[in-house]
């Protein structure tokens, strides 16, 4: 049992940093967004989004005023409503247009720990 925990240690410590890469590489590909899907705002230049049991992280090219103010976001891309896709992706308010700069896969841990500090 002791010469066990230090290989499974090892095994670990090299996987922990490929598994971080991959969670904060941003995306490649479109995603389909459900319409049940949950965004979460996060100031003026960012937001989080869960979609079922996917959760992303969210950019903006600049400063969006209208974000925070919005009772409605409507995420597009390709001309179709709630699709997120690397490039050419925006949200749109009743107030503004917003242009996306990249999204990333997060977990629903740290998406839940940002909803709960964000609605303080």
């Amino acid at each position: 049992m002791t010469r066990f925990l230090p290989c499974a240690a090892l095994a670990l410590a090299m996987l922990l940093p490929a598994l971080a890469q991959a969670r904060d590489t941003p995306a490649t590909a479109c995603v389909d967004l459900a319409p049940g899907h949950e965004i979460v705002r996060s100031g003026t230049q960012s937001f989080f989004l869960k979609d079922g049991d996917r959760h992303y992280r969210v950019k903006l090219r600049s400063i969006c005023d209208s974000l925070p103010l919005a009772s409605r976001l409507l995420v597009i891309a390709e001309g179709q409503d709630n699709r997120l896709c690397p490039t050419g992706s925006r949200v749109d308010t009743q107030r503004g247009k917003c242009d996306i700069a990249s999204f990333e896969q997060i977990t629903a841990e740290e998406f839940t720990g940002r909803k709960a500090r964000l609605r303080r």
